[in-house]
């Protein structure tokens, strides 16, 4: 969640920035459609997380310590989790990185 958290203080502020160009339209776009998709994950993995606490209360399993990294790696409907596999998120970053290396900035 703390990794989601700052993804979209990152995100924030790349539209900020975006939209201080009128050039940047499509980078704030982006970086727009990124901060709206990580709540959206970060609302998803928590209810993810709800589910599987419940889970493993129901069936009187505790959590596989061996195990501990699996919520962001596989499938919803199976034991793992893949919300964290979204291109939404990287878009505006290289949006931006293609932009400054073409027009010469930073």
């Amino acid at each position: 969640m703390d990794l989601l958290g700052e993804v979209e203080e990152n995100l924030r502020a790349l539209s900020v920035e975006a939209r201080k160009s009128k050039q940047l339209s499509g980078v704030k776009e982006a970086a727009e459609r990124g901060t709206l998709k990580c709540r959206s994950l970060k609302e998803g993995y928590a209810g993810y997380l709800r589910q599987k606490r419940k889970q493993e209360e129901e069936s009187g399993e505790g959590p596989d310590p061996s195990n501990l990294e699996s919520g962001a790696k596989g499938t919803a409907a199976g034991d793992q989790w893949t919300g964290f596999q979204c291109p939404d998120l990287l878009q505006p970053f290289l949006l931006v990185s293609e932009f400054s290396s073409v027009w010469g900035v930073g």
